[in-house]
């Protein structure tokens, strides 16, 4: 979780709002405002869907596959239905098909329901640098490349030896400070 580190040092107050269990609470409100798929039956409803995909984080699965592997895990499976609220738990193929269909602007709702509580909870103070000012470190990045799979957005690149490649880079921003050993992602629309 985004703020989940920062909890330890906050009062038993703003602790609550800002433990896992809180933030995943907030997090599974948020994501309950975006619509069902109402063009067919589905076998998992779409919460349980989005709520997977974020457990895919927050128990380290490094790809879609693993966290397949260890949903049939007792522990994981227990973690996945009360903290994460997953009552049903989709299969990796499933999840894809899923999660793919989500217009990712309907996320945001989620990210902005956390940085409230960390904002009310007085994290970010945690952030501040000099004169009350705060660390902005930003990067770029790939997160995806293909010569086969791609889509209207990807950007393309054509090599020399007349291959394609298809790929999306995103530019990512995160308050830091010195004396953290965490860092608090930020949320920038393009919207």
């Amino acid at each position: 979780m985004f703020f989940a580190g920062i909890v330890k040092k906050m009062n038993k107050k703003m602790r609550k709002c800002l433990s896992a269990a809180g933030l995943l609470e907030s997090m599974r409100t948020s994501l309950s405002y975006i619509k069902e798929p109402s063009d067919r039956k589905a076998s998992y409803k779409l919460k349980d869907c989005l709520m997977s995909g974020l457990a895919i984080f927050g128990l380290k699965s490094p790809s879609l596959l693993d966290f397949d592997e260890k949903r049939q895990d007792k522990i994981i499976c227990h973690n996945l239905k009360t903290l994460y609220g997953v009552k049903k738990v989709p299969c990796d193929t499933y999840l894809r098909v899923r999660l793919d269909k989500v217009d990712p602007s309907k996320l945001c709702r989620s990210y902005k329901s956390g940085f409230r509580a960390a904002q009310r909870g007085k994290a970010l103070a945690l952030f501040e640098f000099m004169n009350c000012h705060y660390l902005l470190s930003n990067d770029g990045t790939g997160i995806f490349n293909s010569e086969k799979v791609h889509c209207e957005n990807c950007c393309v690149k054509n090599h020399k030896d007349g291959r394609v490649s298809y790929y999306h880079q995103i530019m990512s921003s995160v308050l830091v400070h010195p004396e953290q050993s965490i860092v608090l992602p930020m949320y920038m629309s393009l919207y």
